[in-house]
């Protein structure tokens, strides 16, 4: 059950580009660019990883951190080129993404945990809080540079879950007290999750993936979730999958040589699938049926992948149909997957796995309302 939801900024509100903050700051300090330690083979120094993490807990203010920059720059930058190099991390916010947050405080109790600094929050709430402020969309902030905390320690979990607590207690009303294993916590990095994880909290990397779990919520539909680092390939994913008896299953998104039709197949990933073969299998059980066949098959490209089921490849799941509202997206599965007791699906995102039992699963079709047809793939 979800009753509580928390958000992190960067990766799951705000885009990142580490690579124009990276190439503006090779710019300013030259040759004492690796003493920032922005590259994955970069060190800082003592004093620079130091001058880093207080700014981020709120140990140092902008000022100390363009101090501590300055000596390191190239002769005639000023505290504003640092700043501004600091800024083009952030990319930006999309306009779907804050009405997204607006739609579930509606629903839910909201709140945002994020590791900031005086700078970025001052950047961010410039240009996307000025009209409408933080207060509409969350009831609480909890800013890592306020807190002189940060993330993954697990103190800032423990203080954000008892603020929370007292404001579900204080606000809501229900018949039950605040229990923190009902709050989920969206974040993309592994090492923040796993600490939200071990604290109590549920978690996920994603809106989409929330929105697959508030989905089947709200539909009464039984599953289980679990959190992983990304797996975008089975290999990738065959690293993190628990071993708990479902059948993990591979997902392909197809288009017809038009065009005009798209299809998603869904077979057990052990197995391979040859294109040439699906398109026999595809076209019999469609010819049986009345209805056009697909004439060549190939991959639908990642524009219609979005278009149709509002996924990113390496994503792909039958979990997208909720984005199908107009129900053009027809679902192939493999016949031995309906004998199978569970299955296992990203959750819209592939840094974690939707554990689904076939009979709610069923319900899961059932509800989004796609034509599905069962064939013998292999």
């Amino acid at each position: 059950m979800i009753e509580t939801i928390v958000l992190d900024l960067g990766g799951v509100l705000m885009n990142h580009d580490i690579p124009a903050c990276v190439r503006k700051f090779q710019e300013l300090l030259g040759a004492n660019f690796p003493a920032l330690g922005l590259e994955s083979d970069g060190e800082p120094t003592p004093y620079m990883k130091s001058i880093l993490f207080d700014y981020e807990i709120g140990g140092a203010s902008s000022e100390d951190f363009v101090k501590a920059l300055l000596p390191l720059s190239v002769p005639g930058t000023t505290a504003r080129d640092i700043l501004d190099a600091w800024n083009l991390m952030l990319a930006g916010i999309p306009a779907y993404r804050l009405e997204k947050v607006l739609e579930l405080r509606r629903r839910y109790p909201l709140f945002l945990l994020s590791n900031n600094n005086e700078e970025h929050w001052r950047y961010i709430v410039e240009r996307y809080f000025t009209e409408r402020p933080t207060s509409d969309y969350f009831d609480e902030l909890f800013l890592s540079h306020l807190m002189h905390l940060g993330k993954p320690d697990r103190r800032i979990y423990e203080q954000a879950d008892q603020s929370i607590a007292e404001f579900w207690n204080s606000s809501r009303k229900t018949s039950h007290p605040y229990t923190k294993s009902t709050t989920i916590f969206v974040d993309d990095l592994p090492a923040n999750r796993e600490a939200a994880e071990a604290y109590g909290w549920q978690t996920c990397s994603s809106l989409e993936a929330l929105d697959v779990l508030l989905y089947l919520e709200d539909h009464h539909i039984p599953y289980t979730h679990y959190s992983h680092p990304e797996g975008k390939t089975i290999e990738e994913a065959k690293r993190w999958w628990h071993d708990d008896g479902s059948v993990h299953c591979k997902n392909l998104f197809f288009r017809n040589h038009k065009g005009n039709v798209h299809y998603l197949v869904c077979f057990d990933c052990d197995h391979d699938l040859a294109i040439h073969d699906l398109e026999h299998r595809l076209k019999a059980s469609l010819v049986a049926a009345g209805k056009p066949a697909p004439g060549k098959l190939s991959f639908a490209s990642p524009e219609r992948m979005m278009r149709y089921l509002g996924l990113q490849p390496g994503s792909v799941s039958p979990f997208g149909l909720i984005n199908d509202r107009d129900h053009e997206v027809i679902l192939f599965l493999d016949e031995n997957l309906r004998y199978a007791p569970s299955l296992s699906f990203h959750p819209n995102d592939c840094r974690g796995t939707v554990v689904i039992s076939r009979e709610a699963f069923a319900r899961y079709l059932d509800s989004v309302g796609n034509t599905v047809e069962y064939l013998e793939l292999y």
